[in-house]
């Protein structure tokens, strides 16, 4: 099914993000090696809340999850997401999407392009590297000018883009050290320059070319059943547009059409425990805080309303719960309730209410 959707704006209020560490303006280096998620002093006191991204790759080891936990804070909030993630001939190399830049930008998180200039031998693999590190000097000095821009979010992130050149040329300078210290063969040494000239040709250019992977990827999603996805029914691509004009291409697990409602379904699914993993729950959370908040949804033309869905599934018995497991279903069962989504426990194997 193919949905077509607007937004405004974002409306939300989280219950389950965790509890954040403080680090201060000359502690960034312990930060970015402990922590995913933190509060970050500047040298006046003033704090943002940061998440970090382990690769610029949506799918991989769900940055989501950690851009959830920084939106209970009241301030600015800003993602660090690396332009380039190059794990060596041998293993993948994955690049931003501006379409990702864009999305933080929807939900009011500043975007920090950033790049990886340390890193580790694999010694599992003749060309393959591990434990990469970011660039701590240069992500001070873009903290320092954060500090003092006053625009929102979607102006500071459309800047970013034209300053991504200059961060591929950091990064190619960067991976061409690594490789030659390490002697490993890596990928983006030469298909950073492709990259690079994609950049440089210009803003709309580049957005079209990201835009059409975006819609590609959507259309490969829509098609495929991943093993965390336990449903029945249709997926569906929801292609969103928001009062600027930017485009975002999701979709949905499920989609179902009752009445003059439209279902769309983020479904989350365990073999082994009695409740998804949290951080694959915070995931389905981020779509969320986006299908909740839709207008004007349509289907072949027809409008109707968006109810946004959160189904888990799961094969071990809820009985198994912990307490801890109680608690958050508990917040998530509020979280629900106070967004206006509805909380689909129907799969989790003996399924009670908690009250």
């Amino acid at each position: 099914m193919e949905i077509e959707a607007s937004i405004k704006g974002i409306t939300y209020q989280p219950f389950l993000c965790k509890t954040l560490s403080s680090f201060s303006h000359d502690q960034l280096r312990e930060a970015l090696a402990i922590s995913t998620t933190f509060l970050y002093s500047f040298a006046d006191l003033k704090q943002v809340a940061i998440s970090i991204w382990l690769s610029p790759k949506r799918t991989r080891s769900y940055p989501y999850s950690r851009v959830y936990d920084s939106l209970s804070f009241g301030g600015r909030k800003v993602t660090i997401i690396p332009l380039v993630k190059d794990e060596g001939a041998d293993g993948d190399c994955d690049y931003l999407q501006w379409d990702t830049v864009a999305l933080m930008g929807l939900l009011g998180i500043y975007v920090i392009p950033a790049y990886y200039d340390g890193a580790q031998s694999n010694p599992a693999y003749k060309n393959k590297i591990t434990n990469q590190l970011l660039s701590a000097n240069y992500l001070e000095q873009r903290l320092i000018e954060l500090e003092n821009y006053h625009s929102s979010a979607l102006h500071w992130n459309l800047e970013q883009f034209e300053r991504l050149s200059e961060v591929g040329e950091l990064a190619l300078a960067a991976y061409q050290a690594i490789s030659n210290k390490l002697n490993v063969q890596l990928r983006s040494t030469k298909s950073l320059l492709n990259k690079m000239r994609e950049l440089k040709s210009g803003k709309e250019d580049f957005l079209s070319l990201s835009r059409l992977r975006s819609q590609s990827a959507q259309r490969r999603e829509s098609n495929t059943v991943q093993p965390k996805e336990f449903f029945s029914g249709n997926k569906a691509s929801v292609t969103i547009v928001d009062s600027v004009g930017g485009t975002y291409f999701l979709t949905a697990d499920h989609c179902e059409i009752v009445d003059d409602v439209v279902l769309l379904v983020e479904s989350k699914h365990s073999n082994t425990r009695a409740l998804p993993a949290m951080d694959d729950i915070k995931d389905g959370l981020i779509k969320m805080t986006l299908f909740s908040n839709l207008t004007s949804v349509h289907h072949n033309s027809v409008q109707f309303k968006p109810l946004a869905v959160l189904r888990l599934a799961a094969h071990a018995s809820f009985n198994t719960l912990t307490d801890s497991q109680v608690k958050h279903l508990t917040l998530l069962q509020r979280e629900a309730v106070v967004n206006g989504f509805r909380l689909d426990l129907s799969g989790v194997n003996g399924f009670k209410s908690i009250r």
